[in-house]
């Protein structure tokens, strides 16, 4: 692992170090329960594992509302496109 880790991209060295936390898959066995909000619909965990492996989502527009090309972190960051809202209205 020490050897490959830093022979792969930064991006993709970052998801390896936060995949080796502990509870990092703790999400994947969890019960679901809608008083928490830790019920995923198909989409939802397709586009979490899509994302926890660094596969392109199928689902995501091309561009955004601002006219950026589109992406899972521009959808974080995109105060006008953007799906920020989302974290902050549970």
């Amino acid at each position: 692992m020490k050897e490959l880790t830093p022979k792969l991209p930064p991006e993709i060295q970052k998801g390896v170090e936060l995949a080796c936390q502990k509870g990092a898959s703790s999400w994947v066995t969890a019960m679901p329960n809608e008083e928490h909000g830790t019920i995923l619909h198909k989409g939802d965990f397709l586009d979490a594992i899509y994302m926890r492996y660094g596969w392109p989502i199928l689902s995501l527009p091309l561009q955004c509302a601002c006219g950026a090309p589109f992406s899972v972190q521009h959808s974080l960051d995109c105060k006008l496109g953007g799906y920020r809202s989302l974290s902050t209205t549970r």
